[in-house]
């Protein structure tokens, strides 16, 4: 009995210097999703990461650019930062700046002044749930305009 109680508190105290760090280790962060190791079909499916790749570079150098000032000034840089975020494998920054721009273009959508610009923030927004799609999100409903997509990832 006394030998079961030793062991576990030396595995706990074990796995709390492992989590918290020790005396010179800080302590441990966030995972960071990188491809290749991360499993989501960015990283596992390469013609999947292709069409990826593609439809950002076309929200990016086509239909960003033919938005009004004001939609185009909000989106520009996290739009780009999505698309380098995807180019470089790098999971975790594209998830954070996939939900940023969902955000940014949910906001976008409330000014009247932008109605000229709905039809390519739809646009935009497919790139982005399909960049979603492929960096892992479990299906959900996601907002189009006023349709509801139903979004299941490819396996």
């Amino acid at each position: 009995m006394r030998l079961v109680e030793v062991s576990r508190s030396v595995i706990c105290g074990a796995m709390l210097c492992a989590c918290s760090g020790g005396a010179d280790t800080p302590p441990v962060g966030p995972v960071v999703l990188t491809c290749p190791t991360a499993a989501v079909s960015l990283c596992t499916d390469a013609t999947g990461a292709v069409n990826v790749r593609a439809a950002l570079t076309d929200a990016v150098t086509r239909l960003r650019p033919s938005l009004s000032t004001t939609a185009n000034g909000v989106l520009t840089t996290e739009l780009s930062a999505l698309k380098a975020a995807v180019d470089a494998g790098s999971i975790s920054t594209a998830r954070a700046s996939a939900e940023r721009l969902r955000t940014s273009i949910a906001t976008l959508r409330g000014n009247a002044a932008l109605t000229p610009d709905l039809v390519t923030l739809d646009a935009i927004t497919l790139a982005i749930i399909t960049a979603q799609v492929a960096l892992g999100a479990t299906p959900t409903q996601l907002a189009i305009g006023s349709a509801d997509i139903a979004v299941t990832p490819s396996h």
